[in-house]
Formats: C-alpha cells, structure tokens, sequence
C-alpha cells in the first residue's frame, strides 16, 4: 500500500468510526452577520454586538484603519467604523476575525498549510463577492462571500484532525507534502460538505463545498458558479497550496457563464491580490 493511499485510508476510517467530533462553527460571527443581513439591521444593535467582545472590537477598528479601508480621518469608534465602511464590509471584517482563529496550529507543518488555505480562502471571499456585484448578483452579494470564505473548509477540518491525532508523527508529514495535499484533495469535499451539513448551514453553502471541484456540476447554480471562477483565479494566481498557472481563466466555462471580459478577469486578479493585505491582518 502507497505511503498516500495508507493517510488517506487512516483518515477515512478515523472519521468514520465517530471518534471525532466535528467542531462549533464561531456562533458570534454568525449570529452578527445575521443580524447584519436582515433587511431592518439596526446599526446601534450591530455596534452593541460587536462591543460585548473586546478583542472583536480591537480588531475592527485596527482593520478599518488599515491601508486597505483608511479614509481621511481615523476611526476610533465601532460607530464610526459601521458609518465609514457601511453593512457589507463590517459583515466582512466580522466574518474574518471570527474565522481566522481556526487557522491556527502548534504545529509548524500544519501551521505553514493552514496559513496558505487561509489566504485562499480570503482572496476566493472577496473575489467571490467582487465578481457578484460586478455580475450583477447584488442579491447574493453577502452569500458569495461567507462561500468563498468556506469552500475549502473541508481542508481545515482534515487538517486540524491530522494535528490533533498526531498524524504527523505516525506519517511523518513533514516530509511528504505531496502525500498530505493529496489526502485533503481527496476528501475535502466530503468532509466540507459533512462540516457544513452539521452547521446547519443553508444547502447553498455545502453544495458549493460538496461541489466546486466536479466537472459536472449545475451551472445553472449561480453561486457555485461564482466560486468555482474565484477559486480557478486563485489556482491560477498561486494563491493558496494549489498552483496551476496554466489556466487560461477567459476559456473556462465559468468565465463564459458570467460574461467575463479579460478586463473583468484582469480587474479580478487585482482586487484578489489586494485582498491578500486582509488574509495577513493580525
């Protein structure tokens, strides 16, 4: 049996046996950014949310000073901050500073790959979200987001699983990446739909997870379309763990799907690699 086939059937037969238990998504970040999308958000009931956590509040308003959002004046309150940047990028900060600090290990092998998932994930948020408003999918301008942030999750799960198992000291992952990237190729899908399932979470999101590497899959889902062409920009731009440069972003189907020009695409490149600013926030 190949060193790879042997992780790979490990982790199969872990996680099917029951002995993990899937994590607690971070219920304050979701609970905001519901409140943040109802039609009727109440700005002061946003700014109260956000101040019931100290860290949440210093981490909002240092991201909101930061060169990527900075105006004239600095901001130096949460009120301010939602005045400033307006519901949709609040709900964006929100969701990252809440979700980051999943992407973290003590482990420096693992530490070193979940920092570059997180910056796939970020830059597929925001370009995600940037191809629906130039798309004109304003109604899911929030939706593209929070998938393009999660697609991947799957990959987080498996590799906070292989941490937490001591996986690799029984596979001695270090020295074989390839082995490693094969396995989360192989399952994150499964398992990010699994993740999701158990959340809660609207079908909408773990159909994208389930379904955003397929070769058939439902182009009429404009969603999963959205980050299907995120997530082959960032592959393209080496973005993340997986590198393919040799995409041709303007041939593929999900370009034509959303009538992108190769300005659009060229537009898209630029707003994902600024986003990359927001990936390495602290």
């Amino acid at each position: 049996m190949s060193e790879e086939r042997g992780l790979i059937e490990y982790l199969n037969e872990y996680l099917s046996g029951g002995q993990v238990q899937l994590p607690v998504s971070n219920m304050a970040g979701l609970r905001l950014r519901q409140e943040i999308s109802r039609a009727d958000a109440n700005p002061k009931e946003i700014e109260r949310l956000i101040m019931t956590d100290q860290a949440l509040t210093a981490q909002v308003l240092k991201i909101a000073n930061s060169a990527f959002y900075r105006g004239l004046h600095k901001v130096t309150s949460v009120r301010e901050a939602i005045l400033r940047l307006g519901m949709l990028e609040i709900s964006n900060i929100i969701t990252l500073v809440t979700q980051k600090q999943a992407f973290r290990s003590q482990d420096p092998f693992i530490a070193e790959l979940l920092e570059k998932l997180w910056q796939h994930s970020v830059a597929c948020a925001v370009g995600a979200q940037w191809l629906a408003q130039s798309c004109n999918f304003r109604m899911i301008l929030n939706e593209a987001f929070l998938a393009g942030l999660l697609h991947d999750i799957g990959k987080l799960f498996l590799l906070t699983v292989m941490e937490t198992t001591q996986l690799s000291e029984k596979f001695d992952l270090r020295f074989n990446p390839q082995v490693v990237q094969q396995a989360l190729a192989d399952l994150h899908t499964e398992y990010g739909y699994s993740l999701l399932k158990s959340w809660n979470f609207p079908e909408v999101y773990y159909q994208v997870a389930h379904e955003h590497h397929r070769e058939n899959y439902d182009f009429k889902n404009d969603l999963l379309v959205i980050v299907r062409m995120a997530d082959q920009t960032c592959r393209k731009m080496g973005i993340g763990s997986g590198v393919d440069p040799g995409i041709l972003l303007g041939a593929t189907p999900e370009a034509t799907l959303l009538g992108l020009s190769e300005i659009a695409i060229a537009e898209l490149q630029i707003k994902m690699e600024d986003s990359l600013f927001l990936a390495d926030m602290e």
